[in-house]
């Protein structure tokens, strides 16, 4: 496999996705393919699988009572200096932490503040405004669900 990455821009980033791939850009990443899609709630349960079905389905309730629309892109991705997954996970960051906004991450960048995190049942709703992937099968995964062929 060649050395990509897959990043999802969510529908809380959509409509700042230039400067997400700007930033990108200027920290080294070459974007080699995008897709733009419609659905992002519908693909939550298929993607976030480790959470239990009640934890699903509060997420989707979350964003479908949600400002957000459901629009959304896949991007892959390559970086300059090699180790994509890995360089991309650290650059994204964590899917929570950022709100403190004491790193450099994309999620710290382009992340929603705490005040927009919906609590419902036990699972608290972060939009973050990214989500990536963990590994090869977790790509090759992505591609197969949103339906993207590759190499282009």
């Amino acid at each position: 496999m060649e050395d990509v990455s897959l990043l999802v821009i969510k529908p809380e980033a959509f409509s700042r996705r230039y400067l997400v791939l700007d930033s990108l850009r200027d920290r080294g990443y070459a974007v080699l393919k995008i897709k733009e899609m419609k659905g992002w709630p519908g693909f939550i349960p298929k993607i976030y699988v480790e959470f239990t079905e009640e934890q699903k389905n509060a997420f989707v309730d979350a964003y479908l009572k949600s400002e957000f629309r459901t629009d959304f892109i896949a991007a892959i991705v390559t970086h300059k200096k090699g180790n994509t997954i890995e360089r991309l996970k650290n650059d994204v960051g964590n899917f929570s932490a950022y709100q403190k906004r004491t790193n450099k991450t994309l999620r710290s960048e382009f992340g929603l503040p705490k005040e927009y995190n919906i609590v419902s049942q036990d699972l608290t709703a972060v939009f973050n405004g990214l989500h990536k992937i963990n590994d090869v099968k977790d790509f090759y995964k992505h591609l197969l669900l949103f339906d993207i062929s590759w190499p282009a």
